[in-house]
């Protein structure tokens, strides 16, 4: 760096000085992907470069268990032993030792899914989903997985996009995210497998737990932390990955608890990926506008207009955080007023005492302020006008205790009247669903 800054300001002359010697860095051996690697042998060139010269070791290894995303290259740091470049290369080689197996996603034949979920055997049945059933099962590697059967296997538009989305689906990391294993389309199927990590969804443990059982009711620091770890992963989709992803399919059914109660999203069958040009904007790619999502947790303006926005996730989610805290479902006809936000908004008019709207099974044993909270994020999120709505980074400060944030997108609360008139599309189908008879 000395020599840079002196180069820089003219103060230095004649040729460049020798490389610096990286013979104390560590190795690093490119894995390359098994779609682009014959089988046999795997050839891996390690350069070393020295003050005085360079020389190249070429090393062959036996084939490689080693598992990459197509396309993609994995770097693993090697040992260097004891940092001499210039021995030789019996002697660099002399302490081989054995790699981590790389796993990643990969398409997984309708063969070995058959054999794991014992031909979809009720047995191996976990639950019912938003848009398909999932099965638990062992590969033939001993490893748990948990496979989710898609419905809607005729629909064109559906299977293009889950062939697509599933392959940058395979390149999101994050600890509140569900790791995706593989998938399958195969049979005319449309398989989803991911590591089997969790037993139980959110939703059943809002909605459908053992009223004998008082350790089957979720607590409420529990609760909080579902909610806070849920807002960290959408906003690693919104803003912190590569490409925006709008899930579109945000619901208490495609959050999966693993044994900790530490929540894992799922159920990216309908999400968006969006690709940011130089200016950090998305560009999107198709421009075909159709609505697809769960009924009760789609805003009021993607169901008018069917583009996917952050704002319509944001509204998902806040639905979603007013199930957390009521106990309630987001669309129940078995209650005069069908819509979980519908309910809200009138107890909101009435200026209710927010301890009535808590889960009556969580029996008093809650933080009142985080309650409060709670509330008032899940009423912010699902505010009719999406311009009203805060951002994940918003939401994310809010649950880390900044409640100056609820002020930046100030407290204008709806009339009934405009609610009703935002909703109308809601309503509208409510309306049509009740004169069926349908339950």
């Amino acid at each position: 760096m000395k020599w840079v800054v002196e180069a820089l300001s003219g103060c230095i002359y004649g040729g460049l000085p020798d490389l610096p010697s990286f013979k104390s860095h560590p190795l690093y051996i490119t894995l390359s992907s098994p779609s682009t690697t014959h089988t046999g042998t795997t050839n891996t060139t390690t350069t070393r470069s020295t003050a005085n010269n360079s020389t190249a070791t070429t090393a062959a290894s036996n084939s490689s268990n080693f598992v990459t995303a197509t396309g993609e290259t994995i770097y693993v740091t090697a040992e260097n032993g004891n940092g001499d470049a210039t021995g030789s290369s019996d002697r660099s080689f002399r302490q081989q030792k054995v790699f981590p197996m790389v796993d990643t996603p990969r398409e997984i034949s309708y063969k070995e899914i058959i054999s794991a979920t014992n031909n979809f055997a009720d047995s191996r049945r976990v639950a019912e989903l938003d848009f398909g059933t999932a099965y638990h099962g062992f590969l033939e590697n001993q490893q748990h997985i948990l496979v989710k059967r898609l419905g809607m296997k005729t629909c064109p538009a559906l299977r293009a996009r889950f062939s697509n989305e599933l392959q940058n689906l395979g390149r999101l990391r994050h600890r509140n995210l569900v790791q995706l294993r593989g998938w399958c389309t195969e049979q005319g199927e449309m398989l989803v497998v991911y590591d089997y990590s969790a037993n139980r969804l959110l939703s059943l443990l809002l909605f459908h737990h053992d009223h004998k059982n008082v350790n089957s009711i979720l607590r409420w620091r529990h609760r909080y932390n579902i909610i806070k770890s849920l807002a960290c992963a959408i906003r690693y989709l919104h803003e912190e990955w590569e490409e925006q992803v709008i899930h579109r399919n945000l619901t208490s059914s495609a959050v999966i608890l693993d044994l900790d109660m530490n929540p894992r999203l799922s159920s990216f069958a309908l999400a968006e990926f969006l690709t940011r040009n130089e200016h950090g904007h998305h560009i999107v790619i198709d421009k075909n506008r159709s609505v697809r999502g769960i009924f009760g947790y789609m805003s009021p303006e993607y169901m008018e207009s069917g583009e996917a926005t952050t704002m319509a996730d944001i509204y998902s989610f806040g639905v979603v955080v007013l199930e957390v805290v009521s106990g309630q479902m987001a669309v129940d006809f078995r209650r005069p007023e069908v819509l979980l936000v519908k309910r809200v908004h009138e107890f909101e008019a009435r200026k209710r005492p927010y301890e009535e709207l808590a889960d009556w099974r969580l029996n008093g044993v809650y933080d009142h302020k985080e309650l409060v909270r709670m509330i008032k994020l899940g009423m912010a999120c699902t505010r009719s006008d999406p311009e009203s709505r805060p951002s994940m980074r918003q939401v994310v400060q809010i649950l880390d205790g900044h409640d100056k944030c609820f002020m930046e997108k100030g407290q204008k609360k709806e009339s009934r009247e405009e609610w009703r008139e935002k909703n109308a599309s809601s309503l509208s189908l409510i309306r049509r669903i009740q004169a069926l008879g349908i339950q």
